[in-house]
């Protein structure tokens, strides 16, 4: 009576069966070993189902609450033992161990030192505190950033300060923040609150409106400006040229492809 598994590389999923011994005549167990084994292997709760028929004839699926609670307990028996087995041979625990930090453990993410920023042009009565330079340096070396402070922390400040900052090197030329549209005019006063000399050109509702679109797109691509602030909303009607739709659309398959001239509306 045994069970048997493989792993799938491509697709990094465990399959398991067993031999037709491990199925007892008096008691058929349910799920079957092979079923609890591949569903461990692949860190998922067993879960046994019933299927039952509505009066209208058509059948549904209802958990067994008493045979998934017996299922339930021998998947944690088999992880109890394998995790008693796992460790018991020294060499065995050896290999693993550096398997797993050559694998998972030997890579240390760079930390982003930005006291030596110098900031021109910020408000002197403001100070950043250690970890807003941080986010800040991150930006300017790191590339694309993800700053996942949590609320009050500081990010408004941080993208303000990093936006300026990559001007001020060469950079860039002008940055743009789509941001909340309830938020446009708190982003704005708080950009000319840590820059109070910063040019910033802030979107209105009027400036998209289909009139005006055109002009206000103008002003972006030939004012010395050094932001942008415009809402979620007004950044999605900016046109974007028919090659890069092209590549999108190809990107998500099923959809289709643009025609030249045609403004999309993703």
């Amino acid at each position: 009576m045994w069970c048997a598994a493989s792993c799938g590389e491509s697709m990094g999923v465990w399959a398991a069966w067993s031999t037709p011994s491990t199925r007892s005549p008096k008691r058929r167990h349910r799920p079957p070993p092979a079923r609890i084994l591949e569903d461990t292997l692949n860190l998922r709760d067993v879960r046994v189902y019933d299927t039952i028929e509505d009066p209208d004839g058509r059948e549904r699926r209802v958990l067994n609450a008493r045979e998934t609670t017996l299922a339930q307990q021998r998947q944690q028996a088999i992880k109890d033992a394998f995790r008693d087995w796992i460790w018991k041979d020294p060499q065995r625990r050896q290999a693993l161990v550096q398997q797993y930090n050559e694998l998972f453990n030997s890579i240390r993410p760079r930390e982003y030192d930005g006291q030596h920023i110098t900031f021109g042009g910020i408000n002197p009565e403001i100070e950043l505190r250690e970890h807003q330079r941080g986010a800040i340096a991150h930006v300017l070396y790191g590339g694309n950033t993800l700053l996942a402070h949590e609320v009050g922390a500081g990010k408004t400040f941080e993208m303000a300060a990093a936006a300026m900052e990559a001007k001020r090197l060469g950079m860039c030329q002008k940055s743009l923040f789509s941001v909340p549209n309830h938020l446009i005019e708190q982003w704005a006063g708080e950009f000319l609150r840590l820059y109070p000399s910063a040019k910033i050109l802030v979107a209105s509702q009027k400036d998209f409106e289909a009139r005006n679109r055109k002009k206000f797109c103008a002003r972006i691509a030939t004012g010395d400006y050094d932001a942008i602030i415009m809402g979620h909303s007004q950044f999605e009607r900016l046109p974007v040229s028919y090659a890069l739709r092209l590549c999108q659309r190809q990107q998500r398959p099923g959809r289709d492809n643009p025609r030249p001239g045609h403004a999309g509306t993703d």
